[in-house]
């Protein structure tokens, strides 16, 4: 998982207009307690994240309205197999002792 590429902040990112379509594998990295979420989107990553914000990972929303710190990382794929590499993913990161918000192995 070197191919990884954080950007300055979760905000700074979704103001970013040049990320809005990226499709594939993302991490959230909440850095003020370096726990990780790590997901997959087929169509955009502002789409996607909207939908964690609004209906999902209530946890993960807790903390960064908490004023917790998020950056955004993606790790560079080829599109194909999403659900396999956000596995491997999770686990590489769980093996690395990170705390994921993560209750799933991925799409399985």
């Amino acid at each position: 998982m070197d191919n990884v590429t954080f950007e300055n902040s979760l905000q700074q990112t979704l103001d970013n207009k040049a990320i809005y379509d990226y499709k594939g594998i993302y991490l959230l990295h909440n850095t003020t307690k370096n726990k990780l979420y790590i997901g997959q989107t087929s169509t955009s990553i502002n789409a996607r994240l909207k939908q964690h914000f609004v209906e999902e990972i209530k946890l993960m929303v807790r903390d960064y309205y908490q004023g917790d710190e998020f950056v955004l990382g993606t790790i560079q794929t080829d599109n194909k197999d999403l659900s396999h590499i956000e596995m491997l993913a999770i686990e590489y990161y769980k093996n690395k002792h990170y705390k994921i918000y993560n209750k799933t192995r991925g799409n399985l």
